[in-house]
């Protein structure tokens, strides 16, 4: 399973846009270190994220964190496993 981080940079721009927010105000909202969002909206070489952020970052959008990934599947007899996982992690993830 890869995430592909484009989107999530990509997502956070744009919404943050929509609401007239800083980086530095989605990260206090969110409650995520300031460093941390700026490097998801700025870093194109970023491959990896911590998914407890972006869930806190989704939170913030009063987004689901389905709405701020975009997962690849390298093996699609996985993909009922990896939702599975996701939600053993990440209960709250069908909620808005």
């Amino acid at each position: 399973m890869k995430i592909k981080i484009e989107l999530v940079r990509q997502k956070i721009r744009e919404l943050a846009a929509e609401k007239s927010w800083t980086i530095k105000e989605v990260a206090e909202r969110a409650n995520v270190n300031y460093n941390t969002v700026k490097s998801y909206t700025r870093h194109p070489r970023m491959n990896m994220v911590d998914l407890t952020a972006v869930q806190k970052i989704a939170r913030a959008f009063y987004i689901s964190i389905k709405d701020l990934i975009e997962v690849v599947e390298e093996d699609y007899s996985m993909q009922g496993q990896m939702e599975l996982v996701l939600l053993t992690f990440f209960p709250l993830l069908g909620t808005r």
